[in-house]
């Protein structure tokens, strides 16, 4: 998974953001955040274009 490589490539307390159309993202990077200790720092889920925060 692209994401889970970039968010290993941070340093502590860096963000990533994504923007992705596909409605499973959210379930998957809550999944992600919760596995790997990250943070979800802010999620847009309206409109066509979701978008996501994480905190390492």
């Amino acid at each position: 998974m692209v994401v889970r490589r970039e968010m290993r490539n941070l340093a502590p307390g860096d963000t990533l953001t994504v923007k992705a159309d596909d409605p499973s993202t959210a379930r998957d990077f809550e999944l992600l955040c919760t596995h790997m200790g990250y943070k979800m720092i802010k999620k847009d889920l309206n409109g066509p274009v979701l978008s996501f925060i994480m905190q390492k």
